[in-house]
């Protein structure tokens, strides 16, 4: 789809799970490409609900992958705020 949105959910516990897969299969115009979390099982289960979505076990490492394959920079302009900047 060429308007659609890419979109990477931190954290998929019980809520955040739920509104991963909503990205992936229901909203029309997004495209789930990224979540985090560390634990195993909740990865397989996100593969399982979401279909290929990549799975980092942190933030920082999904904000290093995001950077990497989009060509964007990350920057942590201080606790809780990271902006992201599109390089052409």
């Amino acid at each position: 789809m060429a308007d659609e949105v890419r979109i990477a959910l931190v954290g998929v516990g019980r809520i955040g799970l739920t509104h991963a897969e909503n990205l992936a299969r229901r909203v029309y115009g997004a495209r789930l490409v990224a979540v985090t979390t560390a634990n195993a099982e909740r990865a397989a289960e996100a593969h399982r609900v979401c279909g290929d979505v990549a799975v980092y076990p942190e933030l920082e490492a999904l904000l290093a992958g995001i950077a990497a394959s989009a060509r964007l920079e990350v920057r942590r302009e201080r606790p809780g705020r990271v902006v992201v900047i599109g390089r052409p």
